[in-house]
């Protein structure tokens, strides 16, 4: 009875003692391989971690980045709208100006009038000349231009002031038979700079040589005076502050033919010395120095001038010519027949560019060390076929005792040789505004202060004298004193002095004399 007493009397927790010793052993057996796995599955999960906040990271970076370029896409959109809502509350808040304009009535603001500061309209509606402006007997300011092309020009200095820096520069056109008219008005209204147009260049019968038969836009070497010896053709527009692109097309040229023409576009030696080597010139000069010449004369060479600047070329020989004098590019040709020639004048007052090693200094030269700050006339060739590109910086003082009034010139030695003036292009530039003390004004080039005394004194007299639209000199102002219709700078009294005016070989009309003073009239 003992037995099974002792047996049965074991209480319950005994038994589960085992079970616990059991438990604890198998824990204590897998203790082990849970600690020798823990290493390993720490360092996942920690790379995983790792892995996930560096993802998170670089999400969180790119967000910021695209809020960040937002925000700088939200605040130009603001700047551009308030740009835009004060040059609005500006165009509101400027004065209007009834204008009768050849009979007939236009209406604009100030501040379009006034867009280009310096021009003769930004002089005549600053505010300062209200009173001495003429005035019809409805009040209106009076301007004796021709009303359509006036309106194309009003039109576009709109277009510039409210489109801002963004809208592009478009150009003025008008029919072939008014487009002398068109150059004529924005010369004498010193818009010249600005106002980008084309027009018909032909060569000028009076400052041409005479064994030169012009036709048109072409100009042909006839016979007569020295073989080999330049005759000259020059432009019947001369060109001051104003910049300019003409495209020449070379149609025969004997020294260099159409390479076509040869198998290889190659010749031999033999071949070369059965074709004449008379070479052509390509450039500019004062109209001045070239009117003096006679070039009837046998030995009047022209490219000896010291205003004459450009490039000649014969078969083997490229040179550069400044102040008559030449300089030995390359031992090949620059240009050959059948060739697109574009020469770039830009006779616009700029800041001089840094020297180039490649070119020589001194007085007139180009690339000289002469300064920053000294004005500069820029002239370049570029062949459209080898698409090669000449420079030469003119210094004006090479003038002398010449205006500045320059005119392209080819020169054709030659006999059959010919040039023909394709087209003819002003660039003109964008008008902008400067806020200077907290006030917008019309901004211009850096070297636009060359000669701001003299012009405004120049512009003034314009103003108060005639331009068929102010009052009469017994109500004016002072005139300015003598000589202040400078040329330099801006100047001309009446018009800008980008001497666009025609050259076709006659004398002037009444009054044109005085017009051409501003560089409007014809000559």
């Amino acid at each position: 009875m003992t037995g099974p007493t002792e047996i049965t009397s074991i209480p319950p927790e005994s038994q589960s003692v085992p079970a616990a010793s059991s438990g604890a052993h198998v824990s204590t057996i897998s203790a082990p391989a849970a600690l020798g796995a823990a290493p390993g599955s720490s360092d996942d999960e920690l790379s995983i971690q790792f892995q996930q906040l560096s993802a998170a990271m670089d999400a969180r970076m790119r967000l910021l980045k695209q809020q960040e370029e937002q925000v700088k896409k939200a605040e130009a959109a603001l700047c551009a709208a308030s740009r835009r809502m004060a040059s609005a509350s500006a165009r509101m808040q400027s004065d209007i100006i009834s204008l009768n304009v050849g009979g007939t009535s236009l209406a604009t603001s100030r501040r379009t009038l006034t867009l280009v500061s310096d021009s003769l309209l930004g002089t005549m509606f600053s505010g300062s000349w209200d009173d001495h402006l003429q005035r019809d007997e409805a009040g209106r300011v009076f301007l004796d231009y021709d009303p359509s092309i006036f309106s194309l020009l009003l039109n576009w200095l709109r277009s510039q002031d409210m489109g801002g820096p963004e809208v592009p520069l478009w150009e003025l056109a008008v029919e072939p038979a008014r487009e002398e008219q068109l150059l004529v008005l924005i010369d004498f209204l010193q818009l010249q700079r600005y106002v980008p147009c084309k027009f018909t260049e032909s060569f000028s019968p009076s400052l041409s040589s005479p064994f030169i038969t012009l036709s048109s836009s072409s100009a042909w070497r006839a016979a007569g005076g020295s073989q080999g010896a330049y005759a000259m053709a020059a432009t019947s527009h001369c060109f001051f502050d104003v910049d300019v692109d003409l495209h020449l097309e070379v149609i025969r040229f004997g020294a260099v033919p159409r390479a076509e023409l040869v198998p290889g576009g190659h010749r031999s030696s033999e071949s070369d010395t059965e074709l004449p080597n008379h070479p052509m010139f390509v450039g500019v000069m004062a109209r001045g120095q070239l009117a003096a010449l006679d070039q009837r004369r046998k030995k009047s060479n022209a490219s000896w001038q010291s205003t004459c600047y450009g490039w000649w070329t014969g078969r083997r020989q490229g040179c550069e010519v400044r102040q008559g004098r030449s300089k030995k590019l390359q031992p090949k040709h620059l240009w050959a027949e059948g060739d697109s020639l574009i020469l770039s004048l830009d006779a616009a007052k700029h800041p001089s560019r840094p020297t180039r090693p490649d070119h020589d200094g001194g007085v007139g030269g180009g690339g000289g060390d002469y300064g920053f700050g000294v004005s500069v006339v820029r002239l370049s060739l570029t062949n459209t076929r080898t698409t090669t590109r000449l420079e030469i910086d003119i210094l004006p003082i090479c003038l002398g005792e010449y205006e500045e009034q320059w005119v392209v010139v080819v020169g054709l030695a030659g006999r059959g040789d010919e040039v023909r003036i394709n087209t003819a292009r002003r660039k003109g530039m964008k008008p902008h505004r400067e806020v200077i003390g907290g006030e917008a004004v019309a901004g211009m080039r850096d070297s636009a202060t060359l000669g701001n005394a003299s012009t405004s004194a120049a512009t003034a007299d314009g103003v108060a004298g005639g331009a068929g639209s102010v009052a009469s000199r017994a109500s004016s102002p002072p005139a300015a004193p003598a000589g202040s219709a400078s040329r330099q700078g801006n100047g001309g009294g009446i018009g800008a002095g980008s001497r666009g005016g025609a050259d076709r070989g006659g004398p002037s009309g009444p009054g044109e004399a005085e017009r051409s003073g501003g560089g409007g009239g014809r000559r």
